[in-house]
């Protein structure tokens, strides 16, 4: 693989994680009212809470084109030793051609170049709408998370910050690289304390 494709891959990678970032946490935000600008992350935040998100859809994504490869490569090679055996089998597939309308000739150089012209713009338009519309499903996937964690707060199962800033208790709801976001239940504001100055309960570490 040549350097330049690396770089293409990486760039592309790199993009395609912010963008599947930023459509969660606006889904997120959106639903629990927060401020971007408040919360605003570095970019190797976005970028790694880009990949964690969308590592089991590329998993997914992955077996399923390893799957579709090799059910189309031996489909071909199939169909490669099946002509080549006998003269009649090659008939038969001309045949068949024929009866769903499929092109039994070569195409000229002009319907080549039409085909491929056309081929590229249904590729296009492909990868555009497929692109918008996973971003679409990740946006919604923040806005569950986000409905998830107003169900706990009404539970009363929420994590709870502390600040010397500010007096009582806050429902954490998020953090970004300088400010935190917690929820006040008597007076249903969200106040926003410097990471700095945050104190919150673990349950996870048990002594």
């Amino acid at each position: 693989m040549k350097f330049i494709d690396s770089a293409g891959i990486v760039a592309f990678l790199t993009a395609y994680f912010y963008c599947v970032s930023t459509a969660f946490t606006y889904g997120y935000f959106y639903t629990l009212g927060l401020d971007s600008d408040l919360l605003d992350r570095n970019f190797h935040q976005v970028i790694y809470h880009g990949m964690i998100t969308s590592l089991e859809n590329a998993i997914y994504l992955s077996a399923f084109i390893l799957l579709f490869g090799f059910i189309y490569s031996n489909w071909c090679f199939f169909i490669f030793y099946y002509i080549k055996k006998s003269f009649s089998h090659g008939r038969r597939l001309v045949r068949l051609k024929k009866k769903i309308n499929l092109p039994t000739k070569k195409l000229s150089k002009k319907e080549l170049s039409i085909k491929a012209v056309l081929s590229k713009s249904i590729g296009v338009f492909l990868i555009v709408i497929g692109f918008l519309s996973v971003l679409i499903v990740y946006e919604k996937s923040g806005m569950e998370q986000a409905n998830e964690l107003r169900v706990r707060i009404s539970e009363g199962k929420s994590t709870i910050m502390k600040s010397s800033q500010y007096k009582g208790e806050l429902t954490f709801l998020y953090c970004g690289s300088r400010n935190c976001a917690g929820y006040n239940l008597e007076t249903e504001e969200v106040i926003y304390i410097p990471q700095q100055d945050i104190s919150i309960d673990n349950n996870k570490i048990k002594i």
